[in-house]
């Protein structure tokens, strides 16, 4: 069931509950970040309806949605897990940019967190694709 729509990813990810999903459109480009930094469990995914976000990822069939930050900040993922949250990013491919020397990753897992991707594909262009520091990343189809 559709609760809410939103201006941006960030505020729909915000707002979601624990357990919660925030639905994408495929094949659609969004200029923004998946920030979790508190215990919670938020899902990410694209897909064409609610039933198939509840189908197993194999059984999907719609092209992915694309999360794009790029930035002159320095330290600043696209998709970012820390205070125990626990985020999934199910079939969203993830561009990504920042001017830091140091941890910079397009995805990062840390205080404790997890992170699960799946059918995505993680570019940066600046830095490294995934990193973990102190949480856990897992990895299914993942390029």
């Amino acid at each position: 069931e559709l609760v809410s729509s939103f201006a941006t990813v960030e505020e729909a990810v915000a707002a979601c509950p624990d357990g919660g999903a925030v639905l994408l459109a495929p094949g659609t480009r969004y200029e923004s970040r998946v920030i979790v930094n508190n215990a919670r469990s938020v899902t990410v995914i694209a897909t064409a309806d609610v039933g198939e976000a509840l189908s197993p990822p194999d059984e999907q069939q719609a092209p992915p949605a694309t999360l794009i930050h790029r930035t002159s900040t320095p330290y600043e993922s696209v998709v970012e897990a820390s205070g125990g949250a626990r985020v999934s990013i199910v079939n969203v491919d993830i561009l990504h940019s920042s001017k830091s020397v140091a941890r910079n990753y397009a995805v990062l897992a840390c205080e404790e967190s997890r992170v699960s991707l799946t059918k995505s594909v993680v570019t940066s262009e600046t830095g490294s694709g995934v990193g973990c520091e102190g949480g856990a990343i897992s990895l299914d189809r993942v390029l």
